[in-house]
């Protein structure tokens, strides 16, 4: 139990963290409107989450944390994804992955919504003999902060002032290359100081 909410902890975080959450600065909101994250969360490359600031102790101990594409379903406007994590455990090194479905909403304000929803295989869990039957985990919203056909950057956004507590960014590049140096100015403008993910090149591989 303990693993699999240190492995939900990369995407939820924002369900778990203080809420502190921010207003988008005056000089960025233009940005919304030329955002594409549909981009991201479709692509069929391998996405890499490289900075996440939220207050945990066990962020230190992953070595890989990414998501692959699965398949796009049109007639619900929906991607399927896995998001798959190694870390640290003790002189061990362990692995967990999970499926989810990610869908996009328009706010009225321009910006995008992402909805993501966990699944996770039954098999050896629920009186079930297949294998690719899974079973619904949990639903959340991440508000798009901003995005392009390399990064993503994910948080909480609400009227109160100050800086998020909570904010993920996700990218193409491969490790250790890391996010375009636009993506991680735009992440300090809105989100402050951050935990890099140190991506272990052997163990987390281009796909």
């Amino acid at each position: 139990m303990v693993v699999s909410r240190l492995m939900l902890f990369c995407m939820m975080a924002a369900a778990t963290a203080e809420p502190k959450d921010l207003d988008m600065p005056a000089q960025l909101k233009p940005l919304l409107q030329h955002m594409h994250p549909w981009k991201i969360v479709s692509t069929q490359k391998t996405v890499y989450l490289s900075e996440v600031k939220a207050q945990h102790h066990l962020l230190g101990s992953f070595i890989c944390v990414c998501s692959n594409y699965i398949k796009t379903v049109e007639e619900h406007k929906t991607v399927e994804r896995t998001l798959e994590a190694q870390f640290k455990n003790g002189s061990e090194i362990s692995d967990r992955s999970l499926n989810m479905t990610l869908q996009l909403k328009r706010d009225p304000s321009g910006g995008s919504t992402l909805l993501v929803s966990f699944l996770t295989s039954v098999l050896g869990k629920l009186p079930s003999t297949d294998q690719n039957h899974l079973a619904h985990v949990a639903d959340f919203e991440f508000t798009v902060l901003f995005a392009d056909a390399r990064c993503l950057l994910l948080g909480k956004l609400k009227a109160q002032e100050g800086p998020s507590s909570v904010c993920m960014l996700w990218t193409t590049e491969v490790p250790p290359k890391g996010p375009p140096l636009c993506c991680r100015f735009i992440f300090f403008l809105m989100c402050g100081a951050s935990v890099t993910i140190d991506h272990d090149a052997k163990i987390c591989p281009a796909r």
